[in-house]
């Protein structure tokens, strides 16, 4: 009598379904005004529901840390580097 190899039986998935959102994926992703508002929708989600507690989870640390994070980076791209310092300053008064 021959042994048969178990066999991988996938599930249909519910119609609708959406894959989790990473955060870690999505960031190589952003090409697009689009794409950095859907991350900041994420972020801002994952913030308020994920699992994980945040290390910086204060205005004061979140913005520290967004600027040392900053001065590590190259400045190769800076009108890139304007835009974003203009969508944070506009997020300072934007309802």
């Amino acid at each position: 009598m021959s042994r048969r190899s178990p066999q991988l039986r996938l599930l249909p998935l519910p119609a609708g379904y959406k894959p989790p959102y990473d955060l870690d994926d999505a960031v190589d992703a952003v090409a697009s005004a689009g794409d950095l508002a859907r991350f900041a929708r994420e972020l801002s989600k994952d913030y308020r529901e994920g699992d994980e507690e945040w290390l910086n989870d204060s205005l004061e640390l979140f913005l520290e840390a967004l600027t040392s994070a900053a001065e590590d980076l190259s400045d190769d791209q800076p009108a890139q580097w304007r835009d974003l310092a203009g969508l944070l300053l506009a997020a300072t008064v934007r309802e």
